[in-house]
């Protein structure tokens, strides 16, 4: 199924000597029809600037021809600044609006804590046919 995951890999040779275990992030995706992603604000096509404790308030929509299943919003995926999954697999929509965030409390809050610089904000949306779409922004946190 198309989404985040975690891979984790643990050698274990013939003596029974074990490697440290090591993750990785992965996005899986299949191709074919996908939804698209549409955020009309921020414009985060350029370099986009948040203070440290202020709110990412994103605005748009994400759409598809068919039913959408699962919605991901990460910022910073290796320091989870943010991560958040939105399952709609027991609706029967094809359009979900950025506002949900707020109707659902889940504001995305920049940490007083976060490094200064450039954060990797990822969404992911997901079709009921397992069609997805990556769309992936750069979020430069200052002081």
């Amino acid at each position: 199924m198309a989404g985040p995951y975690v891979a984790t890999l643990n050698v274990i040779d013939k003596k029974g000597n074990e490697s440290s275990t090591s993750s990785i992030n992965v996005l899986m995706f299949s191709a074919g029809n996908q939804p698209v992603v549409n955020i009309t604000s921020p414009d985060l096509s350029q370099n986009f600037q948040i203070p440290k404790g202020d709110t990412l308030n994103l605005h748009g929509l994400v759409f598809d021809d068919l039913d959408l299943e699962f919605i991901f919003i990460l910022l910073e995926a290796e320091t989870n600044l943010y991560d958040e999954e939105f399952d709609l697999t027991d609706t029967v929509q094809t359009a979900w609006n950025f506002n949900e965030l707020s109707l659902q409390d889940k504001r995305i809050i920049i940490p007083t804590n976060a490094d200064n610089g450039d954060h990797e904000l990822v969404i992911i949306a997901v079709d009921n046919d397992e069609h997805s779409t990556i769309h992936q922004s750069t979020v430069t946190v200052v002081d």
